[in-house]
């Protein structure tokens, strides 16, 4: 038997191998659970979406005025 990260395993044989389950995340701002990172902004607990800082970023904006 050979050895390495793509041998396959004793105990799934016949399980395919991939991915798996996608990592997801939390927005601060909107509260959604979020698959991409494109576009956000913050770390960690304070992380939002692309949606939000543009958001964000129109209100700013606006308030400039």
């Amino acid at each position: 038997m050979s050895s390495g990260i793509n041998s396959q395993s004793n105990d799934a044989p016949w399980k395919p191998r991939g991915m798996g389950q996608g990592v997801t995340w939390r927005c601060m701002g909107c509260d959604q659970h979020r698959y991409s990172t494109l576009g956000s902004k913050g770390a960690g607990l304070r992380k939002r979406c692309s949606s939000c800082v543009a958001a964000a970023e129109a209100k700013k904006a606006e308030g400039a005025r």
